[in-house]
């Protein structure tokens, strides 16, 4: 199982675009098969039990990107 890391540069919440959306739904999707995270710019209210949506910064981004396959 790989751990696959989405970093999006639009907003994850109850209300987003369509690229939130669609960054959502791959990650909803390869959860089934993979460790999936879903980095955002926000914190997202949105919870979930498929995979992990985290907030990130342009500081933490290194470190998150290092964790991930």
């Amino acid at each position: 199982m790989s751990k696959i890391l989405f970093i999006s540069e639009g907003f994850i919440d109850k209300k987003m675009a369509g690229p939130g959306i669609r960054y959502l739904e791959m990650a909803k999707y390869l959860s089934n098969f993979h460790s999936v995270t879903l980095a955002c710019p926000n914190k997202s209210l949105i919870k979930n039990e498929f995979f992990e949506i985290i907030f990130y910064t342009q500081n933490s981004l290194k470190k998150i990107i290092a964790s991930t396959d």
